[in-house]
């Protein structure tokens, strides 16, 4: 599991909010009990793992995977338990930020069987919400539990964009996509305030702050050649209308 403690966000489900995380460029581990909330007790992470069929299949992942799982550094001590039963693909975390505790899958697969149990009917629903947080697409209501405040459709954050976007290039957005594990998309649906990834903006935020220390900027890789995009062009007949990024939304 990575270490990086900013990677927690929130899928909107419905309604129901539901903490994940990601890992790897194709994957992501799910909060299976916040899943499980809406329906009640009858519905607990532990029935469905006490069923045969769902051992069988969480021994067959475990052997056909054959991985290392890898947890945070805050897997060795009281607060995480796993357990050996299910190849270390379950963790349950007793302590720490409440959008944490619970019982955790490692896999998203792991968690499509699990909102299979939960509701036959309406499985599709999270299957859909998967989907579009796996390919870096907005899914309603995506926040960040920790630390920054996220980007919001508002005036403030426009502004923060287009500073943003004068200051960075196409390659730095790979570079950030690459370095956190995610999709391109993903990225520029950060940037666009679509999405929330509070290490994302993060990194685009330090690399603009870099690039304008040496005096480096960038056309907005946006403009196509055949295509004229407004907002560039509003700034480069306006650009006293930007705001620094150290400057407090009202």
């Amino acid at each position: 599991m990575n270490s990086n403690k900013n990677l927690i966000e929130i899928l909107n489900i419905e309604g129901n909010e539901v903490a994940v995380e990601r890992f790897g460029i194709n994957n992501f581990k799910v909060n299976l009990t916040q899943m499980a909330k809406p329906y009640g007790n009858s519905k607990r992470p532990q029935f469905w793992l006490a069923l045969k069929s769902t051992q069988e299949y969480l021994a067959y992942r475990a052997k056909k995977f054959n991985e290392e799982f890898e947890f945070d550094e805050l897997g060795k001590n009281s607060c995480h338990e796993t357990d050996s039963t299910y190849g270390g693909q379950i963790i349950i975390r007793q302590s720490g930020n409440a959008k944490e505790q619970g019982t955790w899958c490692t896999d998203f697969h792991i968690a499509l069987d699990f909102a299979l149990w939960l509701d036959p009917v309406r499985k599709d629903i999270v299957y859909d919400h998967f989907i579009k947080f796996l390919t870096g697409r907005n899914v309603g209501t995506l926040v960040n539990t920790r630390i920054l405040p996220a980007p919001k459709h508002r005036e403030g954050f426009r502004k923060l964009e287009a500073i943003l976007r004068r200051y960075t290039s196409l390659g730095n957005l790979k570079e950030i996509a690459k370095r956190h594990k995610v999709t391109l998309h993903h990225v520029k649906d950060v940037l666009a305030g679509n999405s929330v990834s509070n290490p994302v903006l993060q990194s685009v935020i330090d690399i603009a702050k870099e690039n304008k220390n040496k005096g480096v900027t960038f056309p907005d890789w946006r403009i196509r050649k055949k295509g004229i995009d407004y907002g560039q062009t509003a700034f480069d007949f306006e650009p006293q209308d930007i705001v620094e990024l150290n400057a407090q939304e009202d």
